[in-house]
């Protein structure tokens, strides 16, 4: 099983239809795991930087209100 967790400017649909890992994956018999992993909607807690807010992707073990939520 291979997890892939794309970055900051990416989603999880960026890796599934650019990388064209499934092909390697299935020869090799591996399991791809890519989930998403921002927060999204307008529930999430927003800013104006692009490197803030929905869609940024460093909210794992966020300690801080308001993104500690998610």
């Amino acid at each position: 099983m291979l997890w892939w967790l794309s970055g900051l400017t990416c989603n999880d649909e960026n890796f599934t239809t650019k990388a064209g890992a499934q092909r390697c994956a299935a020869q090799l018999g591996l399991a791809l795991v890519m989930p998403d992993t921002s927060p999204r909607g307008e529930a999430v807690a927003d800013d104006a930087g692009w490197d803030l807010g929905q869609g940024a992707g460093f909210y794992l073990n966020a300690t801080q209100s308001p993104w500690a939520e998610h």
